[in-house]
């Protein structure tokens, strides 16, 4: 497994997991492009061999869900400053956020873990 993080390529916001059974691909990871759609790729690559004629067969399902980009009220950029004020404004913490900060933070700790023994 590898896993790349740069602040000097421009513009490259897609995620690629790869496993030993195929892989997700993640065009728009960070932000969403406009056409009012977010999708998802599951593939599961075949390799197909007839003599001395062969090819690969993509097995790729696309999955997808309807969602605005930019500054569009429904937007997930949008919705993230509103709850922002609103947890401010209430002064009560919500204990959703807690909870997916120290998930989120297990998620890297495995990355590391997995980098610094070679992949």
């Amino acid at each position: 497994a590898t896993f790349y993080n740069s602040f000097l390529t421009e513009n490259q916001q897609w995620l690629h997991v790869s496993g030993s059974k195929g892989h997700l691909k993640v065009d728009d990871f960070v932000l969403p492009h406009p056409g009012g759609k977010l999708s998802f790729k599951i593939a599961n690559p075949n390799f197909v061999q007839q003599n001395c004629e062969f090819y690969m067969e993509r097995n790729e399902r696309e999955y997808s869900v309807e969602e605005e980009a930019n500054n569009h009220p429904t937007a997930q950029e949008t919705k993230l400053f509103h709850k922002f004020a609103e947890l401010a404004l209430s002064g009560t913490p919500d204990p959703f956020w807690p909870d997916i900060s120290i998930k989120t933070q297990k998620v890297l700790d495995a990355c590391l873990i997995s980098a610094r023994n070679n992949g």
